[in-house]
């Protein structure tokens, strides 16, 4: 039970993290605002009723085992919404999901300089924004590169943890680009975004997200890497949509 939720939840509950799947907006002088601008939630402009069905494939003890599952849109509250999941063989149950921007995008924010990304063939001159929180002996910085009309919230993310001036989690999330989907008989335009994992075991996931998709995931990819990136052979999840329905 506790394995299969492991490799289910995070692909819903990951889009809980800001990531939004509207332009920017053009970024304010305030470096709080100018954080936020662009930001929206990604079940926002969605009814009770919405939901999709995916398809989860997970490895086990030398095989992959394959697992079907959907999640709906059940309630919305005032700060967030409810996410009644299913899979073929147990029933997870509900799920909530803040739809408020989080605190670390909200205090403590400053502007750290510029710097140019590139993408394919377009450069996007980005504005980059750091956020300090402290809690204890553990301090939390998050570095945000926005670009005005970029096709994300956030065209990179970088999150370090410490506690005791020993970091204790880091990871990198990058928007690569644009690609097409088909998911039955449709297309769907996604933005793609690769989120690398500094540990022991470093760990790559790729996502692809569209605006047309309740909770905006229409695939993901994790596993373990090598230090050199390559793939770990048996520890890759995929998650893939396979229908929807939005109201």
């Amino acid at each position: 039970m506790k394995t299969i939720l492991a490799a289910f939840l995070p692909a819903l509950l990951r889009l809980s993290l800001p990531l939004s799947l509207s332009p920017s907006l053009p970024l304010s002088q305030d470096p709080a605002a100018a954080l936020q601008d662009g930001w929206k939630p990604p079940w926002d402009g969605f009814a009770v009723g919405s939901r999709a069905s995916y398809t989860l494939r997970r490895p086990s003890t030398g095989r992959t085992i394959t697992e079907h599952g959907s999640h709906e849109l059940t309630e919305i509250k005032k700060d967030g919404v409810v996410i009644r999941m299913k899979m073929a063989t147990r029933d997870p149950g509900p799920v909530f999901i803040p739809t408020s921007i989080p605190p670390e995008f909200k205090y403590d924010v400053e502007r750290a300089g510029s710097e140019v990304i590139t993408v394919g063939e377009t450069k996007y001159d980005c504005a980059i924004f750091k956020s300090t929180s402290k809690f204890g002996t553990r301090e939390r910085v998050c570095m945000v590169w926005k670009a005005a009309g970029a096709p994300c919230w956030a065209m990179k993310q970088t999150w370090t943890v410490r506690d005791d001036l020993q970091v204790v989690e880091s990871w990198t999330e990058e928007f690569t680009g644009t690609e097409k989907v088909k998911v039955g008989d449709r297309e769907l335009a996604c933005l793609v975004l690769k989120k690398t994992t500094a540990d022991k075991k470093p760990r790559i996931e790729m996502e692809w997200l569209c605006a047309e998709v309740p909770g905006g995931r229409v695939k993901w990819v994790a596993f373990t890497a090598t230090e050199k990136g390559e793939e770990v052979k048996g520890t890759r999840f995929e998650l893939e949509l396979t229908g929807f329905e939005k109201k």
